[in-house]
């Protein structure tokens, strides 16, 4: 990834570690902006809206996202932004700006990201 304030290598792992598109990034967000609620699939599909979204792919995202240390599962199968560590914050809050200021370039590179891993999947290996 060129170097870019707005878009640290930090940003890049996170993006390829959990968040698959845009649709995950956004649904990070909107636990990110609203903390201090607990949200159901249901809600988070809600939340998205217009954008359309099954709830077995918003459940994916979600146990990406607490399998990364972003969100903890809480009650009732509801979920809520708690990331494990200061630093996870950060990110998120790297993200958020990024979704806000330069979008494009977000899509670009979460896409990108995504583009080449599948590449790397096919080259031959020498064992």
């Amino acid at each position: 990834m060129a170097s870019d304030a707005d878009f640290p290598q930090e940003l890049g792992a996170l993006i390829q570690e959990c968040i698959p598109n845009l649709e995950a990034a956004e649904a990070l967000l909107l636990l990110f902006h609203q903390r201090d609620r607990a949200w159901k699939a249901a809600d988070v599909i809600a939340g998205l809206h217009p954008t359309v979204t099954s709830e077995a792919a918003v459940r994916n995202y979600l146990d990406a996202f607490a399998d990364r240390g972003l969100i903890a599962r809480k009650a009732d199968d509801a979920w809520q932004y708690e990331p494990a560590a200061p630093e996870l914050n950060a990110l998120v809050e790297v993200l958020d700006r990024a979704h806000k200021r330069r979008p494009v370039t977000l899509v670009r590179l979460i896409y990108n990201l995504k583009i080449r891993s599948f590449a790397d999947a096919f080259k031959l290996r020498k064992d």
